[in-house]
């Protein structure tokens, strides 16, 4: 039996195992965003326009009072409603559902690292930098079909197949977004577990390759 080839299996049972946690966080995130940037514009362009029909209204009736100040007060009571509305009523409830969201994608992303947390010891025997689905089944690939049977061999040989897939339309994206969740991992990863085996795994392979 191959021994590699079972630490590497094991290794992508676990990271494509917590791979979609952080997967589906990335896309709440980038949702969150957009539909916040979104709602800033139209919160902005609806107080404006509240604030100048509020002014307006309320510059006539100041105008029914001294009709010289109907236009001053129009811009100033536009201009106070305006923010008003933005600051006081748009802003919290857009901030308010933008952090909901953030809180959901930290919840997502805790889960995907308790797995590798867990099955840290598993996942050492690779570079954190290809905890992804896309990698590690490329790397289960290169050692069960007889390629290679050694680690740094057969990293090399996944960095030059994930180059050519990079160039490629139809796995670029796909490509793209694992290596992006994999970077941001880096940042989230809070567990001494996780960072020790990451680290012996890294260091390890570098290592090795000066040989």
């Amino acid at each position: 039996m191959n021994q590699l080839a079972e630490q590497l299996r094991a290794a992508d049972r676990v990271c494509t195992q917590a791979y979609p946690f952080f997967e589906r966080a990335a896309a709440i995130r980038v949702e969150a965003e957009t539909k916040a940037a979104k709602r800033r514009r139209n919160g902005k362009i609806i107080a404006v326009l509240a604030g100048m029909f509020g002014g307006e209204f309320l510059g006539v009736l100041a105008g029914m009072v001294v009709m010289a100040l109907t236009p001053i007060a129009a811009l100033g009571a536009a201009v106070f409603i305006g923010i008003y509305l933005y600051k006081g009523i748009f802003a919290p409830r857009i901030q308010a559902t933008y952090e909901a969201s953030m809180q959901e994608a930290d919840a997502l992303e805790a889960e995907g690292t308790k797995i590798l947390e867990d099955n840290a010891q598993i996942v050492s025997v690779i570079p954190s930098d290809y905890w992804y689905p896309t990698a590690t089944g490329y790397l289960v690939k290169i050692v069960e079909t007889g390629r290679t049977n050694d680690i740094n061999q057969a990293l090399q040989m996944c960095d030059e197949q994930l180059h050519r897939w990079s160039v490629e339309n139809a796995n670029a994206e796909i490509l793209s977004q694992q290596q992006t969740q994999t970077q941001a991992l880096k940042g989230i990863r809070r567990s001494n577990a996780i960072n020790a085996a990451a680290n012996v795994a890294n260091a390890a392979v570098n290592i090795s390759r000066w040989f």
